[in-house]
C-alpha cells in the first residue's frame, strides 16, 4: 500500500526491489545496472504493468519492466506469486502491477537532493596514475493538485540523476608503448551515466459513474564511453536509451454489481551504440587476447 511504499527504505532508488518482499519471490544477480530479476514461486516468466497497463519487454529469456519510474511517483505496489485468477495471465511466473500516484483536492509536493562528496570517496588508483574525479547526485520533485475541484487532478515528477564513473584502463605500460598507444587512450576512461524521468498524470470524474486518468511516461539513460579494462577510449562505445510510454482509462460503473474498464496504452524503447570515436572510418576493431583491444569499433 502507499504508506509502506512511502516508509520502507530503498536506498537503491529501484522501486521494483520492493517486490522482493513479497512471499515467493527470489531476487536474481544481474551485472545490468539498474534492472532486478525475480523468479516468482520458482518461475522466471512474469507480467509487469503499469496503472494496469502491458509494462513488460519480452525479447529476452527472461521479461522485466519497460517503463522505468520513480519511488516518488509511485502509490502503491502489488505483486502476486502465485495462485491468481483468471483476470491475469500472459505469463506463467508473477503478476506485478504498479500504480501511480494521482492529484487530490490538495496541492501537494515532495523535493529531493543527494550529493556525494567527491573528498569522502574511497578511490581505486592505479599505481602509474592519478585517480579521476567521480561525481554522483541525484535530483527530484514531485507536484499535485486539483484543476477543478472534485473533477480533475493533476501529478507531476521529475527525477535528474548524473554521475561519472571513470574505468582504469588496465593496458601494462610496455604493451602501451609497443602498441605506439598516446596518452589519451590509457589511463581511465572517462565512463558515466545521465538517468531523467518524467511523469505526468490527469484523473478526472465524469458525473457518479465515471472516473479514469490520463498518463505520459519517459526516461533515458546516456552513457558516453564505455571502454576500460584492456580496451582503449577510442574502441568503446556511446549509448543511448529512450523510452516513451502512455496510458488512458475510463472506468464505468453500471450499477452496484457491474464494473468495466476500458484502457489504453503504448510503449515503445529505442536503444543505441554509436563508436566513441567518430574520425576513423574504415577503421578496424583489433584484440589482442591479454593485451589490448584496439582500433576503431565499427560493430557499434
Amino acid at each position: 500500500g502507499r504508506k509502506e511504499v512511502s516508509d520502507l527504505p530503498i536506498p537503491s532508488r529501484n522501486l521494483f526491489n520492493f517486490q522482493l518482499l513479497s512471499p515467493g519471490v527470489i531476487g536474481l544477480p544481474s551485472s545490468a545496472f539498474g534492472t532486478t530479476q525475480f523468479t516468482f514461486g520458482g518461475a522466471e516468466r512474469s507480467q509487469w504493468n503499469l496503472d494496469g497497463l502491458d509494462n513488460s519487454q519480452k525479447e529476452y529469456n527472461r521479461q522485466i519492466r519497460l517503463m522505468i519510474v520513480t519511488p516518488e511517483a509511485v502509490e502503491e505496489t502489488q505483486t502476486l506469486s502465485s495462485g491468481y485468477s483468471a483476470e491475469f495471465g500472459r505469463a506463467a511466473g508473477g503478476q506485478v502491477n504498479v500504480i501511480l500516484k494521482s492529484g487530490t483536492n490538495d496541492v501537494h509536493g515532495s523535493a529531493l537532493y543527494q550529493y556525494r562528496p567527491y573528498d569522502l570517496q574511497a578511490i581505486p588508483t592505479l599505481a602509474s596514475v592519478n585517480p579521476p574525479s567521480r561525481s554522483w547526485q541525484d535530483g527530484a520533485f514531485t507536484l499535485g493538485g486539483p484543476i477543478k475541484k472534485d473533477k480533475i487532478f493533476y501529478f507531476l515528477q521529475y527525477e535528474l540523476n548524473p554521475y561519472t564513473l571513470p574505468t582504469p584502463i588496465t593496458i601494462s605500460a610496455s604493451n602501451a608503448a609497443a602498441l605506439g598507444l598516446p596518452a589519451s587512450q590509457t589511463g581511465y576512461s572517462p565512463f558515466g551515466e545521465t538517468y531523467q524521468s518524467l511523469m505526468g498524470k490527469f484523473t478526472y470524474t465524469l458525473g457518479a459513474k465515471n472516473t479514469g486518468y490520463f498518463r505520459f511516461n519517459q526516461f533515458t539513460n546516456h552513457q558516453p564511453v564505455t571502454a576500460g579494462g584492456l580496451t582503449i577510449t577510442n574502441a568503446g562505445t556511446n549509448f543511448s536509451d529512450h523510452m516513451n510510454g502512455g496510458g488512458a482509462q475510463l472506468a464505468t460503473a453500471f450499477s452496484s454489481n457491474l464494473l468495466n474498464e476500458l484502457r489504453f496504452g503504448i510503449s515503445q524503447r529505442d536503444t543505441a551504440n554509436s563508436p566513441a570515436a567518430l574520425n576513423q572510418p574504415g577503421g578496424a576493431l583489433i584484440s589482442i587476447t591479454g593485451v589490448a583491444a584496439i582500433g576503431y569499433n565499427p560493430l557499434s
